[in-house]
């Protein structure tokens, strides 16, 4: 059976906690539930305070992640 997650990052938005407080809580719930393949939503690229997107990240605490892709949205209509 494939496993599927799906989770909203909501940028680096501070509404649901720090990012840097997240990610670890996030990176651990991947750790406990062991999916296949996730889906992020609301992932962000912020090259003034990083140089990668926060899947990205994610996947930098998960070393087991084999892959990654990261697809930007253009909001300009």
């Amino acid at each position: 059976m494939l496993k599927i997650m799906t989770l909203n990052l909501n940028y680096y938005v501070d509404k649901h906690g720090q990012w840097e407080e997240r990610k670890e809580i996030i990176s651990e719930a991947i750790l406990e539930e062991n999916p296949d393949v996730i889906a992020f939503q609301a992932v962000a690229l912020d090259g003034s305070k990083y140089d990668v997107d926060q899947a990205w990240q994610l996947k930098e605490l998960l070393p087991e992640w084999k892959h990654h892709y990261f697809y930007p949205v253009n909001n300009n209509g």
